[in-house]
């Protein structure tokens, strides 16, 4: 029977040299018997599955780089689960360079920053890659041991790859490419920027800004297990404790400075977050008011500093541009300094001593400072760093570097330092009481690091959940793709936890509540004011310089004065018009231009492998929601539909003599029926909606009785434009519909005239309301269909998956017809859980 692998995979990703990661079997799976290897020394005769401990991947991966006639046995590769602790990692595990990103660097130098640095993270492969949970490893472990004990002789345990991760359209394998072909999606997201005091659009002050910014993405060589913690997470969550202590002191709005925190997305993959924040604000963006280039006077960024603790005390290291002198940067070191003396008595954090980096270090290390030294190289600007001359995180951008490869003292010390530096650099009238007084709630650090680096309590903790409704139970720090067009307004649907959450966990520090005398983070605020105090609200607040914080499903927000707004973070060589993306030229002199990558990601389906016991040829049917499968035998197509009928298959499927002839742009045709009977049913499917065939499990997979070989039946998919399912809403009336895209490609509209193309991508503002209703079972559906049926009125199942690009994109207009057709039910299915 097939057993379903969990795991997290290695994926493919593009930019404009090519492409990068992992990619899948492309149009027919792969089954190939399991086999463990202890070390990196494999030597492969035929197509297998190498299960290999984690201590030996980077050295394999490195191998089948240069060994061609390796690689290509390789069917795929399963990595064992294990932590740092007994996987003979004691010289570190980080896949990415050893100089990270050394193309964007303002100097050059064949310098070492990461000394673990294999590389793999930016090498392409042509064979998955998936890393197992705890249980899976013990599973496959026995499996593997099986086939060994057996000396490979059937029953074989083999594993299935039956999955594409990679575009497979003609000609779509750099990021240019693939935009045109609407194969793909920029990386990015969305940036916060906050202003402590607010900002007084009407009547702004032109005062001085203190920039203190703090990355929150990284990266991993497997995407969806990239914890970042201390690379660079341990950074944000510094930056925040530290807002939240500023937020206690009197009298911010006299600050003679501005202070503005910045958290960046994006800056694993190009920097993409501090580049477009600063190419905004040189563009003069009226988004980005009460801010300019020319004002900022210091910038202050926090790097990596949850390793900084060692005997009790945390050190942490200033680096600067090589050679730059200047008086704003030496006041910024001096604060620091100043800010370390004065916490030897604090409570709740131990010792902070700062120290110079290295004069032997050819600049700044990695990080969002770049962007700003290649915009001005005059810039005052530092980075605080837990690293003196390298990298003092070895599990460097990798799946290990977790809430256990920390130490939560050490960002709170780093927290409290922040906090009173920024307190002396924004109020030149600072005092010594007002300075000892600045504390950091070391009890929220703790809960930050659980919140976002822990899986349980995970993103389902209260200090979450009390401002945002999370979306995902444990945050992922992969920067992900850029769904939608790129507002300053964006639609929510459209933003990743983290910067919602940290959007709302800002403007709660920074804002104040009309009227109200004590100039205080809100949250405090909020225990002392009456309820008259505050305006409730869902979306929007009736005063323009008033913004909703901390509404979610469960309950309303509070109006409050802020200044707190999102950043799209997307390549400045990106632009988007007529609903779609592309590549302009680099910036003639800009170096960051001109060597961006531009990172793109491939549509696919979600990932998976399964494997089982090869006794003889079978076709197999997965039952939907379960890891077990039924094994019948078939004889012919009769045979074979009215069993697929019997297990819930009700669609019809398609038989064709060519495995993979492409009809109608890129819908696809598989050969699955011809080897069990002369006269296969030949039924067209393209009438019928892909995501409703996904919620009934519609997934074949078939063993041609004499070889074995594996073949596919991919059902099509048919996708409405706005316009043409408003008219069948206004007349009820049955309208064409758009050409299909394949179910496992997820390339939509491919042939389709640019004039009739969906808008793939809104502008509409955050939090607008829907009145699409959520099916949480099949009960409930089937409830609802009976409600419409009384009611004699249309309805309109909208079917979606957390892993479809192009549901997620078409999401805004569903919601907005919802509103302009309130008289039309309107049903939507997340095809994965219901």
């Amino acid at each position: 029977m097939y057993q379903s692998v969990d795991g997290t995979a290695c994926v493919r990703l593009l930019s404009l040299d090519g492409e990068v990661g992992c990619a899948g079997p492309d149009r027919r799976a792969v089954l190939a018997p399991l086999q463990h290897f202890s070390d990196a020394n494999i030597q492969l005769s035929t197509k297998t599955t190498v299960v290999l401990p984690l201590s030996a991947l980077h050295q394999f991966l490195n191998r089948t780089v240069n060994e061609r006639s390796l690689a290509k046995h390789v069917a795929g590769v399963l990595v064992e689960h294990g932590g740092a602790d007994g996987q003979n990692l004691s010289r570190g595990f980080s896949p990415d360079t050893r100089f990270p990103q050394a193309e964007f660097a303002p100097y050059k130098a064949e310098y070492v920053w990461n000394p673990p640095g294999s590389g793999v993270l930016q090498q392409r492969f042509e064979f998955p890659v998936f890393l197992l949970t705890p249980e899976s490893t013990a599973a496959v472990r026995e499996l593997t041991a099986g086939n060994e004990k057996r000396n490979f002789k059937y029953p074989l345990h083999v594993a299935e790859f039956d999955f594409v991760m990679q575009s497979t359209k003609s000609g779509t394998h750099d990021s240019e490419s693939c935009l045109k072909e609407w194969a793909c999606l920029p990386l990015g997201g969305y940036s916060v920027w906050s202003s402590l005091p607010a900002i007084n659009v009407t009547s702004p002050v032109e005062n001085p800004i203190v920039l203190v910014m703090a990355a929150m993405d990284s990266a991993s060589f497997f995407r969806d297990a990239t914890p970042g913690a201390d690379s660079p997470l341990s950074g944000l969550i510094a930056m925040l404790a530290a807002a939240d202590a500023l937020s206690r002191v009197p009298d911010v709005d006299e600050f003679q400075k501005q202070i503005v925190f910045l958290a960046l997305t994006g800056e694993a993959w190009g920097y993409l977050g501090s580049r477009r924040f600063i190419s905004e604000l040189a563009g003069g963006n009226p988004a980005l008011s009460g801010l300019s280039l020319s004002r900022i006077h210091q910038v202050l960024e926090i790097g990596s500093v949850g390793k900084a603790v060692d005997a009790g005390r945390a050190t942490l290291y200033v680096h600067k541009q090589k050679d730059q002198v200047s008086s704003a940067t030496n006041e910024m070191v001096e604060a620091l300094q100043l800010s370390a003396t004065s916490l030897a008595g604090a409570q709740h954090v131990g010792a902070v001593e700062v120290k110079m980096a290295s004069k032997l270090n050819p600049g700044v290390p990695p990080s969002s400072l770049m962007s700003f030294i290649q915009k001005n190289s005059s810039t005052a600007a530092i980075v605080l760093e837990e690293f003196d001359e390298v990298f003092k995180n070895t599990l460097y951008h990798s799946h290990l570097d977790d809430a256990n490869n920390i130490d939560k003292n050490s960002i709170a010390g780093t927290a409290a330092l922040i906090a009173r530096t920024v307190y002396l650099l924004g109020d030149s009238a600072a005092n010594a009481t007002q300075l000892q007084s600045i504390e950091v709630n070391s009890s929220l650090v703790s809960e930050l690091v659980d919140c976002l680096l822990r899986q349980s309590p995970g993103m389902v903790c209260d200090l979450v959940k009390g401002l945002i409704t999370p979306t995902q139970q444990y945050a992922n720090h992969y920067v992900g793709v850029l769904l939608g067009e790129p507002s300053f307004s964006p639609y929510l649907e459209n933003v990743d936890d983290i910067s919602r959450f940290v959007w709302n966990f800002l403007a709660s520090r920074t804002g104040i509540v009309r009227n109200q005398q004590v100039k205080d983070g809100v949250a405090a605020g909020i225990k002392r004011a009456s309820a008259s105090s505050f305006e409730e609200c869902a979306q929007k607040c009736s005063n323009i310089d008033e913004i909703c914080v901390g509404a979610t499903g469960e309950h309303k927000g509070r109006c409050i004065m802020s200044t707190t707004r999102f950043v799209p973070a997307y390549s400045p060589r990106l632009q988007f018009e007529a609903a779609s993306w592309k590549v302009v030229a680099a910036e003639p002199g800009d170096i960051m231009s001109e060597m961006d990558p531009v990172w793109t990601e491939s549509f696919w389906k979600s990932i998976s492998i399964w494997y089982f016991a090869v006794f003889r040829c079978l076709l197999n049917l997965p039952v939907p929601a379960t890891s077990v499968v039924k094994e019948v035998e078939f004889w012919d197509a009769k045979n074979f539909s009215a069993h697929a009928r019997a297990l819930g298959f009700g669609f019809p499927v398609v038989g064709t003599r060519s495995s993979g002839r492409r009809r109608d742009g890129d819908t696809r045709r598989v050969a699955a029926l011809n080897s069990l009977g002369t006269n296969p049913e030949r039924i067209s499917s393209d009438r019928h909606d892909l995501g409703a065939m996904a919620a009934r499990g519609a997934l074949l997979r078939s063993f041609r009785r004499s070889t074995c070989q594996m073949t596919r039946t991919v059902a099509s998919s048919s996708a409405t434009t706005r316009s043409h399912l408003a008219q069948v809403l206004k007349h009820d009336v049955a309208l064409p519909l758009a050409p299909s895209f394949s179910a496992t490609d997820h390339l939509p509209y491919v042939g389709y005239p640019p004039a009739f193309r969906p808008r793939l991508f809104s502008s509409h503002a955050a939090g607008s309301s829907s009145n699409v209703v959520l099916v949480s079972d099949d009960a409930h559906f089937q409830q609802s269909l009976k409600e419409v049926e009384s009611s004699k009125s249309l309805g309109v199942v909208y079917f979606t998956a957390q892993w479809c690009g192009p549901c997620k994109q078409i999401a805004p207009y569903i919601d907005e017809l919802s509103r302009e057709f309130d008289d039309v039910t309107f049903l939507k299915i997340d095809v994965d859980n219901v």
